[in-house]
């Protein structure tokens, strides 16, 4: 192989790693909006038992 193909194959590895690199990024960024979503439908659905108790003359439970 030539120093020119060396090269161009390093470069070639350099731009799969740097792919790579982004888009593992790009699924922890995913995995952790996922689970801010997740967090805010158990909310969601927190908020909509208690207003369903409160209509239902219900006391609300104790909140932090």
């Amino acid at each position: 192989m030539t120093s020119s193909n060396s090269e161009f194959e390093i470069g070639k590895l350099i731009g799969v790693v740097a792919a790579l690199t982004e888009s593992h990024k790009d699924a922890s960024e995913s995995r952790l909006r996922m689970h801010e979503l997740q967090a805010l439908t158990l909310e969601i659905h927190t908020l909509r038992n208690e207003v369903k108790g409160l209509n239902e003359g219900r006391m609300p439970s104790s909140r932090a």
